[in-house]
């Protein structure tokens, strides 16, 4: 620890964040940047997981406001999370927009041939904020003519597979998780896919965008 000069700590979750500083930050001296992915816990009563009148959501204030305030320097991954932050504490601390993309070389050659039934896929977390399980329940893509391949994990999966295999959810396929370079040569087998977020969350930008759009 003592050979490094800065130490970049990673938001959700905050109370980790929080020990960490102090204990990086206030014992070895060590400068701190914190890179905020999602506003914690703006995000959790924006999408109903936390009440904004409760201690939880308080203590969470509380801590977001010191955590901001101790970090000489906040990356950002969207301009509203850069403004939220300046709505906290103001312009006190150095901050700048660090968007969740990577530069590459790799050239695709695209020779598409849309696929007998169309072919959907989704490859991320498969949770409540995402609520794939509720669009596989909501939606028959076997009747439409459509298959959704689902890639990853989550506190979901169980749900969703069981959905699958007591044939309540239709034209729903589960694969699994895969790691991001066989990705690379799945994502092109499809016709589409879906990045969804239940509720609007300030400053969020699902980093899966991103993969697609390279």
């Amino acid at each position: 620890v003592k050979s490094y000069d800065i130490v970049i700590y990673q938001t959700p979750n905050l109370l980790p964040v929080y020990s960490g500083m102090l204990l990086f930050k206030k014992l070895y001296k060590k400068k701190a940047v914190v890179n905020i992915s999602d506003i914690q816990p703006n995000d959790m009563i924006e999408c109903g997981q936390l009440n904004r009148d409760g201690l939880k959501a308080k203590s969470l204030f509380w801590l977001q406001r010191r955590v901001y305030n101790m970090a000489d320097g906040i990356m950002g991954q969207s301009e509203e999370i850069i403004n939220q932050v300046h709505s906290v504490i103001g312009t006190k601390t150095k901050c700048f927009l660090y968007r969740n993309i990577q530069k590459t070389d790799k050239k695709h050659e695209v020779n598409y041939k849309k696929n007998e039934p169309f072919k959907i896929i989704y490859a991320g977390l498969i949770g409540p904020t995402q609520d794939i399980l509720g669009i596989a329940k909501a939606i028959n893509f076997e009747e439409i003519g459509c298959e959704l391949h689902l890639y990853g994990g989550g506190v979901d999966v169980q749900a969703l597979k069981e959905g699958i295999d007591n044939s309540e959810i239709h034209g729903v396929y589960y694969h699994g998780i895969v790691d991001r370079i066989a990705m690379d040569s799945i994502l092109p087998q499809y016709d589409a896919s879906i990045v969804p977020l239940k509720h609007a969350m300030t400053g969020a930008v699902p980093s899966k965008i991103f993969d697609l759009i390279k």
